[in-house]
């Protein structure tokens, strides 16, 4: 019997992926645990393997095909079944699904990765997201002819409407030249993620300026150390969560989250850190990092930085955060606000550690600061408690105590 891969979801939020590489070739023999197909979402790259020993059946989506969740990809063959079968022969059930997919699945492509365009209609059915696009690009969607389920116009079908010069609506700017580039995954949801966050939360900041004379002195005199426990090199990054993870500890009213039925106090602190990649940007998280020593942090921030940057995430790498911090002091920037990473509550921005002229008893002193933004979500705590989380971080870090 049939068993039929889909579209995996590798996260609550995604609704689609796109297929980056085909391990295999249809009629080749493949093994229980073999990877079949690798897949990507807004954040990760996941490989698919095959749930059974069998032969690859036909290839449904072309590489660089985005799909929804659920999307049938490819059937792995019993023993006696031919390679071309179809997915369902007539008056058959349908191929066993296998579990490596969360939703219900349209109808499946007949070949190539796209659904058979059906004949244009004057008001066709538009998915939410090609609508949006469409009057952000100006596109007259009338007589569009669409290649998704049951003829529905998707995304792709915009793009490449507005790419080949469809009429413009009436009154539309699609006239002035410009180069479209096509949305990523990882860009559209940055941009729905943050959009909704700014939205729904009341945002407020509060900001501070730290010494970090103290830090650099700790990092001098334990780097050795450390580093050889662990492994790996130790940066300032490094003790910037561990103040953060101690803080967040001592002031659990930033450590949670709004819900409609009450405000939901987490249990451990699992810490998300920003990593910069190619067209967007990822929030890894350490969990658990309140619990953990600063030698476990630096292996831990070092693999999951390594790994986001090569789009080797696992669904699990990217969930469960309860607090963010984003450090771009290595940009050279020295003070930013952040938008909240839905659904958590705050989010810590760390500008660069420069030589800055301070007043210390009464003297201009030159001493390292970083400047220190906080975001907090208001509707889950205010600003005292906000301005006592964020003094506790700065005693911290300009005392070096970074471990208890």
């Amino acid at each position: 019997m049939a068993i039929e891969l889909r579209m995996p979801s590798l996260g609550m939020t995604m609704e689609e992926g796109k297929i980056v590489a085909w391990h295999v070739r249809e009629g080749d023999r493949v093994t229980r645990g073999q990877i079949v197909v690798e897949v990507e979402s807004e954040k990760a790259a996941y490989e698919v393997e095959a749930p059974v020993d069998g032969t690859v059946g036909l290839i449904l989506v072309a590489v660089d095909t985005v799909v929804p969740v659920g999307t049938p990809l490819v059937s792995i063959l019993g023993a006696d079944e031919p390679v071309g079968a179809p997915a369902t022969r007539a008056g058959e059930a349908p191929p066993a699904r296998a579990e490596v997919g969360g939703a219900a699945a349209p109808p499946a492509p007949t070949s190539g990765g796209t659904f058979p365009p059906r004949a244009p209609r004057a008001r066709p059915r538009l998915s939410p997201r090609a609508r949006a696009l469409a009057q952000e690009l100006g596109v007259n969607v009338e007589g569009l002819a669409g290649t998704g389920p049951d003829g529905t116009v998707v995304e792709k079908d915009i793009r490449e409407a507005a790419a080949r010069g469809a009429p413009a609506r009436e009154g539309s700017s699609a006239e002035v030249p410009f180069t479209l580039r096509a949305l990523t995954s990882m860009r559209r949801t940055i941009a729905v993620r943050m959009s909704q966050s700014a939205r729904e939360a009341p945002h407020f900041f509060l900001a501070a300026e730290v010494d970090g004379s103290a830090l650099l002195a700790w990092r001098d005199e334990h780097a050795r150390g450390l580093e050889a426990e662990s492994g790996v090199p130790l940066t300032i990054t490094d003790l910037l969560v561990a103040a953060t993870a101690r803080a967040l500890q001592a002031h659990p009213s930033l450590n949670a989250a709004w819900s409609p039925d009450g405000l939901r106090q987490w249990d451990e602190v699992n810490l998300g850190l920003a990593v910069a990649v190619d067209d967007g940007l990822m929030v890894a998280v350490i969990h658990r990092a309140d619990r953990k020593p600063i030698a476990g942090l630096m292996r831990e921030r070092h693999d999951l930085v390594t790994r986001a940057r090569a789009r080797k995430l696992k669904p699990g790498d990217l969930e469960g955060g309860t607090f963010t911090l984003s450090n771009l002091g290595a940009f050279g920037i020295d003070f930013f606000t952040s938008i909240l990473n839905p659904p958590e509550a705050g989010i810590l921005s760390i500008g660069a550690l420069r030589e800055r002229a301070v007043v210390v008893d009464g003297r201009v002193v030159v001493r390292p600061t970083a400047f220190v933004g906080l975001t907090i979500d208001h509707r889950v705590t205010d600003g005292a408690a906000g301005a006592r989380f964020l003094q506790d971080f700065k005693t911290r870090v300009e005392s070096g105590r970074l471990e208890g």
